[in-house]
């Protein structure tokens, strides 16, 4: 009746969660003005979040310029 079950696991770059947080803000501003979220502190604001201790969230990446 039900096919194989396939396990599998979405995932999303900080910034690609960056960009849905900031279309968001921007979508539901009052007056047009918004603040925007910068990647940086994203991800500060991640690390420090008290539910998240694993070591997935916890890593480097390199942007467009090698930083």
């Amino acid at each position: 009746m039900s096919g194989p079950i396939r396990k599998f696991q979405a995932t999303m770059s900080s910034l690609d969660i960056v960009e849905l947080i900031n279309e968001d803000r921007k979508a539901n501003a009052l007056g047009g003005s918004f603040a925007e979220v910068p990647n940086d502190n994203f991800m500060a604001k991640i690390e420090k979040h008290p539910g998240i201790d694993s070591p997935k969230f916890l890593g480097q990446y390199k942007d467009s310029t090698g930083r």
